[in-house]
């Protein structure tokens, strides 16, 4: 049996927790601003240079922010998961070793 929400309005999420469906939400990227302030650089060939910008010179990183927003995602719930896991695994351990002071799993503060 198969249990699962008729309508994913919570975006994937309730509570905090993964539902396993698509997760969605909404991001904002602030358009990269042109650096006025003259800089030290140096050229290929190693001479020192002075890089002033004049004008407005933004690039379009809206390719560019679509993998890295999935990928930042995907390493938070993977990193949720694990968490998620040593605390099971710390539970089992505590429990196989005869440290019973606690009565469930929900009584360990982490």
């Amino acid at each position: 049996m198969n249990i699962q929400p008729d309508t994913n309005n919570s975006g994937g999420t309730l509570g905090g927790i993964t539902t396993g469906e698509n997760v969605y939400f909404r991001v904002a990227i602030k358009p990269v601003s042109t650096i006025s302030k003259e800089q030290m650089t140096c050229d290929f060939k190693g001479i020192n240079q002075i890089l002033k910008a004049t004008g407005r010179h933004d690039p379009c990183v809206l390719p560019r922010a679509m993998p890295i927003v999935e990928s930042m995602a995907a390493i938070v719930v993977t990193d949720f998961c694990l968490l998620q896991a040593s605390r099971l695994n710390i539970t089992s351990i505590l429990n196989n070793q005869g440290h019973n002071e606690c009565e469930s799993e929900s009584d360990y503060p982490f």
